[in-house]
């Protein structure tokens, strides 16, 4: 949790360089889970030391095999 609201937090990589992501009033978001590959659209900003996106648009890419 952020303060007393739920949150998701997720850490993205590309290989390059990592981003936070933080999704506000959630607990879980089906779908997003380690190792699971995504897109995402935002305004990135610097919290607490961090390249974060808060609220990102996304979008699920196609499993793969080895990462269910």
């Amino acid at each position: 949790p952020v303060g007393r609201a739920p949150a998701v937090e997720a850490e993205l990589w590309d290989g390059t360089g990592r981003l936070r992501l933080l999704f506000l009033g959630r607990r879980r978001i089906p779908g997003i889970t380690p190792g699971r590959s995504l897109v995402v659209e935002g305004r990135p900003i610097v919290r607490d030391g961090e390249w974060t996106m808060v609220n990102p648009r996304y979008t699920l890419l196609p499993a793969s095999p080895d990462s269910s």
